[in-house]
């Protein structure tokens, strides 16, 4: 079973993809860091399936502290995981924002 999730990182909410195997209770565990649309769709499949194949598979979206221009808020706040061109969205992170 997938499902989305939430955390506060340094205060900022940030959006997380997470498949659990239906049985047990200890799980190796896999990050999914998703490619250059976020987590869409094609990772959703991913985590899904390495959750059916015994994995806690979590797939964070790297773009929570971007805002979506429009709105003024964060992509993970706003509930959406894509706010334009990948290629700008890709340029616009920065490591302490990845990495904390």
């Amino acid at each position: 079973m997938a499902q989305w999730d939430r955390m506060d990182v340094d205060g900022s909410p940030m959006r997380l993809y997470v498949g659990m195997p239906s049985l047990g209770r200890a799980f190796p565990a896999v990050i999914v860091i998703h490619h250059g649309p976020g987590v869409d769709k094609f990772i959703e499949d991913r985590v899904e399936n390495l959750a059916q194949q015994g994995y806690l598979a979590i797939a964070p979206d790297l773009y929570h502290r971007q805002t979506s221009a429009a709105a003024g808020v964060s992509s993970a706040a706003a509930g959406v995981s894509d706010d334009g061109d990948m290629l700008t969205r890709i340029g616009r992170l920065r490591d302490p924002e990845v990495i904390s």
